[in-house]
Order: structure tokens, then sequence, then C-alpha cells
């Protein structure tokens, strides 16, 4: 496939909107693997969700 560099795809971020009784969370959530520690922190602290219940979470 020719000698240059690999082309390299850019997805944009998924921006995810949660309609709540008194508040709306907005998340934007990238599109990319792996995702850096310090990105899943915003992450969560976006959505307001601590790293013990994530895990809850992800364990059932």
């Amino acid at each position: 496939m020719g000698g240059g560099p690999a082309a390299r795809r850019s997805y944009p971020p998924a921006r995810l909107h949660k309609h709540l009784p008194d508040t709306t969370l907005k998340l934007t959530v990238p599109a990319h693997t792996p995702v850096k520690r310090s990105t899943l922190s915003h992450i969560l602290k976006q959505a307001d969700i601590s790293v013990e219940k994530l895990n809850t979470l992800l364990s059932d």
C-alpha cells in the first residue's frame, strides 16, 4: 500500500446528555481506546459516579 505514513482516522467524541429531575448531565466520551486514566477520571466526574460505583456496576 505505498511507503508513506499510515493514515490515521479520527472519530469525533460521543456527546451524551442525561436529563434528571434537578439537573442535566453532559458527558463527552472519546471514541478511541485506550482511554487515559485522567480522561476516565474526568468522565466519571461529569457523570457524578465514583470509582467504587463504577467497579460495582462492572462486576455485576
